[in-house]
């Protein structure tokens, strides 16, 4: 079967989605990640194949630092100004790069983006969450960690499962 990885993200979101291709690939399919340019080289020393995103999440990150320093509101605004073209020629990318595809994996951010290349490449989906579940108090969810020293750390990282929850 050919698989196709779509993951757009750091080093942590990459990582996980790499070794599952690896263990997939042993198991005799045919795996290519679909990540930024700079993952290139450390996916294809692992043996995968990769196809290429123009744009670079870490690129973006340290170019939109400034951010930051604005409300959380017009960080939203903002955000969705400069990142809908970003998605459009994502979108495209990945288009290109499942056309031989039989099967798609990626995180719910990721199939939220694809259910149109899903539809036109004919393609299976298999939605993958490498964050936990199960609500602990050992680290936060899909949020940011408070500062070391900050009080209340377990009750946060407990709450940032219910708020994910709800979003």
């Amino acid at each position: 079967m050919r698989i196709s990885i779509f993951v757009y993200g750091t080093w942590g979101d990459i990582r996980p989605h790499v070794v599952l291709g690896q263990a997939l690939q042993e198991t005799g399919h045919e795996v290519q990640v679909i990540a930024s340019p700079g993952y290139e080289a450390w996916v294809r020393e692992r043996g995968l194949g990769y196809a290429p995103l123009s744009a670079d999440v870490n690129t973006f990150s340290k170019e939109n630092a400034h951010l930051m320093d604005q409300g959380v509101f017009q960080q939203l605004k903002t955000a969705s100004e400069l990142l809908k073209p970003i998605m459009v020629q994502m979108g495209l990318e990945v288009l290109e790069a499942t056309r031989d595809t039989d099967v798609l994996m990626t995180v719910e951010f990721g199939m939220a983006l694809l259910f149109d290349i899903l539809r036109v490449n004919r393609l299976k989906a298999i939605v993958l969450n490498p964050a936990p579940l199960n609500i602990t108090s050992e680290f936060p969810s899909a949020m940011p960690p408070l500062p070391n020293g900050f009080p209340f750390q377990a009750a946060y990282n407990r709450f940032t499962y219910h708020f994910v929850k709800r979003m």
